[in-house]
C-alpha cells in the first residue's frame, strides 16, 4: 500500500486567489515606502509587504510549486491596473498623500513608469524566490525592498 501525503499542495485556482488578493496590499505598502522613503514607519511597511507573500504552497496536480511565470501572472500581471492606469494610480497616490498630509513635487505620470519598473522588478524576483524553494525569506525580501528603493 502506497501513502501519500498531500498536506501542504493546493488546487492552482486556491493559490492563484490567495496570491492575487494579497498583491493589493503589497503594492499599496510599496507605493508609501517609494513615496515616503524617510517616514517612521518604513519597516513596519516592509514588514507588511514580507508578511503579505512570502511563501507558496505546491500544487496538487503537481506536487511541485507553481511556475515563476504563473506566480508573476497570478501577482503582477492580474494587479497591474493599479500601476498602469493613470487615472487609478493617480487617485491611489492621492488618497495616500491625502492619508498622510504629503504632497508629490514629480509627475504622477513620472511616478506611475518608475513605480511600475519597481514592481515588475519586485515581482519577477518574487516570483522566481517562490517557484523554486516555496518560500522568500523576510530579510531577503527587506534587502530586495531597500535595492528597489535607493
Amino acid at each position: 500500500m502506497k501513502i501519500y501525503i498531500r498536506g501542504f499542495a493546493e488546487m492552482q485556482r486556491e493559490v492563484e486567489r490567495t496570491l492575487s488578493a494579497h498583491t493589493g496590499e503589497v503594492i499599496e505598502h510599496m507605493l508609501k515606502c517609494y513615496l515616503m522613503p524617510d517616514h517612521p514607519a518604513v519597516n513596519h511597511w516592509k514588514s507588511e509587504i514580507a508578511n503579505q507573500i512570502c511563501s507558496v504552497n505546491k500544487l496538487k496536480n503537481t506536487k511541485k510549486y507553481p511556475t515563476a511565470n504563473k506566480i508573476y501572472a497570478w501577482t503582477y500581471e492580474q494587479n497591474c491596473a493599479m500601476l498602469t492606469n493613470y487615472t487609478k494610480f493617480s487617485n491611489f497616490v492621492r488618497e495616500i498623500c491625502n492619508d498622510y498630509s504629503i504632497e508629490t513635487i514629480e509627475p504622477v505620470k513620472d511616478i506611475m513608469d518608475d513605480f511600475n519598473k519597481i514592481c515588475k522588478e519586485y515581482f519577477s524576483w518574487l516570483a522566481n524566490m517562490l517557484s523554486t524553494s516555496g518560500k522568500a525569506a523576510s530579510t531577503d525580501i527587506y534587502d530586495k525592498l531597500d535595492e528597489l528603493f535607493r
